[in-house]
């Protein structure tokens, strides 16, 4: 016949160790590391935001070109070219070294 443990049955796995010196060392050098990296990742995140925040580029100053006024818009799909030639309006004159086919053929 057995005789009945006067203390109750405690499981052994939920028995927490003793603190020792050794153990609240432990615990203590595992929070400063953490604690550490928590920080060395808000200050590397907080750099980066701040190397890569989006800025307005500054846009160049063009100067006023008086040529730039005289230059036709691009034709759209839909529309017929201007006619061209010399005299016609919203036509500019050639200015090449060679004379153009049509003008060379007239002559």
């Amino acid at each position: 016949m057995r005789v009945a443990d006067p203390r109750p049955a405690t499981r052994p796995w939920l028995r927490l160790p003793r603190r020792t010196a050794r153990l609240r060392l432990t615990a203590l050098c595992g929070g400063l590391f953490l604690l550490s990296g928590v920080a060395l990742v808000a200050i590397t995140y907080g750099l980066f935001e701040r190397a890569t925040e989006f800025r307005t580029p500054p846009l160049p100053q063009v100067p006023h070109a008086p040529a730039v006024e005289r230059l036709q818009l691009p034709v759209s799909p839909g529309e017929s070219l201007p006619p061209a030639g010399p005299g016609r309006p919203g036509a500019l004159p050639y200015q090449g070294p060679h004379p153009p086919l049509a003008l060379a053929q007239t002559e």
